[in-house]
Parts: C-alpha cells; sequence; structure tokens
C-alpha cells in the first residue's frame, strides 16, 4: 500500500494513475536467494537477474549492470549520509562498505512490474540478515523504482526505512 494524499492505495493503482502500463512478473514467488548470511549485493544482484531477466544483458556483477553514467539514489536516506551514487567507481566504493555492514540470510522478490516497452521496472523485495557489527536483526524492505537503456541499468531509485537499518546498528551494551 501507498499513501497518497491521505489515500491508502495499492502500488498498481498508483502505476495507473501514472498512466504507465506496467506487466506484473512474478506474483507471490518466494525466492530464497542467499544461504546463511551471504554477501548482500550478490544476492540483489541475483534477485534482480532473475526478476528483470531479457531486460539486463548478462552480467555477473552488481556494478557492471549499470551504464558507465549509471545513478543509484536513496530518497530516503538521513540527512548528511549518501543520497545519490553516480558511475561504476562510486558504487563499488560505496558498496564494499555495505559488504562490511550487513550479511543476508534470505532475499525474497514481493512482487515485479515491468513496462511493455521493458524500459522501466518496479521491484518489491525484502531481505532478511543481520548487522555485522552488532549481530543484531536487519529485516528491510524495498521498493525500488529501475529504468533501463540497452540492456543496463541507467537510474535506480532504492526507497527504503532508514530506521531499521539504525536501529540494527544501535549497540545495546551503550
Amino acid at each position: 500500500m501507498v499513501d497518497c494524499k491521505g489515500y491508502l492505495l495499492p502500488l498498481t493503482l498508483i502505476v495507473r494513475f501514472k498512466k504507465k502500463e506496467f506487466t506484473y512478473k512474478t506474483q507471490g514467488k518466494v525466492a530464497k536467494m542467499a544461504t546463511k548470511y551471504g554477501d548482500p549485493i550478490n544476492s540483489l544482484t541475483r534477485m534482480l537477474r532473475s526478476e528483470l531477466g531479457e531486460h539486463l544483458i548478462p552480467v555477473e556483477d552488481f556494478v557492471d549492470m549499470f551504464t558507465e553514467n549509471g545513478v543509484m539514489e536513496f530518497p530516503y536516506s538521513p540527512e548528511g549520509r549518501i543520497q545519490k551514487l553516480e558511475g561504476h567507481d562510486a558504487m563499488k566504493d560505496y558498496f564494499e562498505h555495505v559488504r562490511d555492514l550487513i550479511a543476508i540470510s534470505d532475499m525474497m522478490n514481493l512482487q515485479t512490474y515491468i513496462s511493455q516497452d521493458g524500459k522501466n521496472a518496479i521491484v518489491e523485495f525484502a531481505c532478511q540478515g543481520k548487522v555485522v557489527a552488532t549481530g543484531r536483526p536487519y529485516n528491510q524492505k524495498y521498493v525500488s523504482v529501475i529504468s533501463l537503456s540497452e540492456g543496463k541499468i541507467s537510474r535506480y531509485r532504492d526507497y527504503w526505512n532508514p530506521l531499521v537499518l539504525i536501529n540494527a546498528l544501535k549497540d545495546e551494551n551503550v
């Protein structure tokens, strides 16, 4: 459900209001994407490869899924934190930090919508894992809005709840 001017609406209705036709791809599919506490970026890469299939050219690394000038945005990132990554080098640096921070046990796709022209996708998914430093649970839900160009991601907007990470980073002994 999405809050739209005070009304909670299913994501499918929001998509229709924006006058874009999206096709749902894998309703109800739950995919275990990693074994006990795996790499968060590899888990995301496998899930996107599975969900976007033919719309992405075959690559193994998450950053290689992006165009050279690709952009990844975090609209809900707390003030003072990274809001936007531009280009492969910035993404590689950022994801090395993420790999040290979070370990993922499960990645579950909830819903995927792909535009009829294959240039846009919305992927709703969730993960379960832990923060490496504290051992506290990191169970997050995401909605990713993805723009595709010539088989690669040109823009990836990642909507997630920063409070989940902030709470998981807290040391209970402090």
